[in-house]
């Protein structure tokens, strides 16, 4: 299915190698063979006018190009995903989802228990993974990788 010429299965690829930074790490996550990748990729580069990385080893370098791509891809599959294939409403009694989200040691101490207690009741099998804030946390909530992100 072509969108304006464009192959919308591409933005997911592009999206893998933009997140994992490696070919074949970003074809497992998207579950392409290698040689299936390869090809999207030549598509990619073929639509884009533009290289879009090069490889330093095994890791990925963006252009600028594929720079720039990279908030609004993520965005589109994100609003796509929210909007179009997740479109029942959140029922938390109901709901078995586990939540991602980045806090500090206080937060979770003094903030986040209340909410865990509430959920027991509200939303008994809602699940919490909590992280410990990384080098670049607002990253990993633009890219999909945690749900929440709560700073003091």
């Amino acid at each position: 299915m072509r969108f304006k010429g464009l192959d919308l299965n591409l933005l997911v690829v592009l999206d893998a190698l933009i997140r994992e930074r490696k070919v074949t790490a970003a074809a497992r996550s998207i579950n392409l063979s290698q040689p299936a990748m390869s090809a999207a990729v030549g598509r990619l580069r073929a639509y884009f006018s533009d290289e879009l990385f090069t490889m330093n080893g095994r890791e990925l370098i963006l252009t600028p190009r594929a720079e720039g791509l990279a908030t609004a891809v993520r965005d589109a599959l994100l609003h796509i995903q929210l909007s179009i294939i997740s479109w029942d409403a959140f029922n938390p009694a109901r709901s078995d989802r586990r939540f991602r989200i980045i806090l500090s040691d206080y937060l979770t101490l003094v903030f986040f228990k209340k909410i865990v207690k509430r959920a027991a009741r509200e939303a008994p099998a809602v699940r919490f993974e909590c992280l410990l804030i990384s080098d670049d946390p607002e990253e990993l909530l633009r890219r999909g990788d945690v749900d929440f992100l709560i700073m003091p």
